[in-house]
């Protein structure tokens, strides 16, 4: 309940917000500039559809009678025969060992990057002291400027000779260092920022309400975050692996340096224990071979169009994991989801159960509790009402 000194301190906020000097007709200017905002946004989008969908339709007039199904589910990729002539040099385009790289090198950045992004931004968020916290912040961010190609120069520079090296072997058998692996913590590094600033700033807007209702529960500080400040910022954490995903999916010229730009896919459980999950062995994404050879390609040929079909194909990939990442989050969303409006945890429950958890052992201490004698009615109503909010917040919060 709010003292009459906040009260009155609210009431002249409020007239002076009255009393400024804002011209009334800013507010309908700065909506009609967000609303065009948001229409050219949509209209960009829908012209890079339409561009995708024209330029592609190149590829549907090779004379091979290649379809997209077959590109899908092919792995045979030499479209630049047709620039050759002669008997057994038609023209390929099996995609599949691309695409399949492409979802590999995604799925092993993120494996490096969500778990080290969200518990560095707990750290950062909870657990740093202030001196740190800025200065751990600032270098993240500084991390996110850095240009790709600068990511790239680093990667072969030192992840590739380090694997190299370091492996028994490996060198003897013409291994470059050039390999899934190193494309996954390379572009494990480049999601970092975006994940780590995204989760951050979400957890540090969790109400502090909550996380003061959960320790004053007697809750330790480890409970309060993974139970409490966790699931309250699900949304935000979320955005940000998507984030994350979008960056490591997208990227060409560092993946073109480090990847080893193979078109084949890892055997997996073969080979020596090091390397049984094939994370060893070179990949292709989609994103290097757009780079490798769209510079090469003659325009308007079934070469040409194959390369943006592989443009369409990204565009669809990029959308059904934004979709599925939607539903995952309105699962999540529901999951989590407050009660209902005649339960609703307010800031003023959450204060009357943490004033409730310190009240109730000073009465007791005061007072001789024998049956209801001692405490005065309203005192008994108070603390009943109190334990009954106290037993629905635990619920909330998952404590039991």
């Amino acid at each position: 309940m709010k003292n009459p000194q906040e009260s009155q301190n609210y009431a002249e906020i409020i007239q002076k917000i009255k009393k400024s000097k804002t011209k009334p007709f800013h507010q309908p200017v700065v909506g009609i500039i967000l609303t065009l905002a948001g229409i050219f946004s949509i209209i960009a989008v829908f012209i890079i559809i339409l561009f995708l969908a024209r330029e592609s339709v190149w590829f549907t007039k090779n004379p091979e009678g290649w379809t997209i199904l077959d590109m899908l589910f092919t792995n045979d990729w030499h479209p630049e025969r047709v620039l050759y002539t002669g008997e057994g040099r038609e023209p390929t385009y099996g995609a599949i060992f691309i695409i399949i790289g492409s979802l590999l090198i995604t799925i092993g950045a993120m494996m490096f990057a969500v778990p080290l992004g969200i518990g560095c931004a707990i750290f950062i968020s909870e657990i740093a002291p202030p001196k740190l916290r800025v200065f751990l912040k600032t270098g993240i961010e500084l991390l996110a400027g850095i240009p790709s190609i600068v990511y790239g120069f680093i990667g072969l520079r030192v992840f590739t000779p380090f694997l190299q090296n370091i492996l028994p072997n490996r060198r003897l058998l013409g291994f470059t260092g050039d390999s899934w692996l190193a494309a996954s913590i390379l572009l494990g590094i480049m999601a970092l920022p975006t994940i780590v600033s995204v989760t951050e700033d979400s957890l540090r807007a969790v109400p502090r309400e909550y996380k003061e209702a959960s320790l004053a529960m007697g809750a330790t500080k480890w409970q309060t975050i993974r139970r409490v400040q966790v699931p309250s910022a699900i949304s935000g954490i979320t955005a940000a692996v998507i984030l994350g995903m979008g960056r490591a999916i997208g990227e060409t010229m560092a993946v073109m340096f480090v990847a080893g730009n193979s078109l084949a896919v890892p055997e997996f459980g073969a080979g020596n224990w090091w390397n049984s999950w094939g994370i060893l062995e070179r990949l292709r994404t989609i994103t290097a071979t757009l780079g490798i050879e769209l510079k090469e390609v003659p325009w308007n040929t079934p070469w040409y169009g194959a390369l943006f079909m592989l443009g369409v194909i990204l565009f669809v990939i990029t959308l059904i994991i934004n979709t599925l990442s939607s539903v995952f989050l309105k699962k999540i969303n529901e999951r989590f989801q407050p009660p209902a409006k005649d339960d609703d945890l307010d800031k003023e429950a959450l204060g009357n159960i943490a004033y409730s958890v310190a009240y109730l052992p000073k009465s007791i201490k005061n007072r001789r509790v024998d049956g209801n004698h001692g405490l005065s009615s309203p005192e008994i109503d108070k603390i009943k009402h109190s334990f009954k909010k106290l037993g629905e917040t635990m619920r909330y919060f998952g404590f039991f």
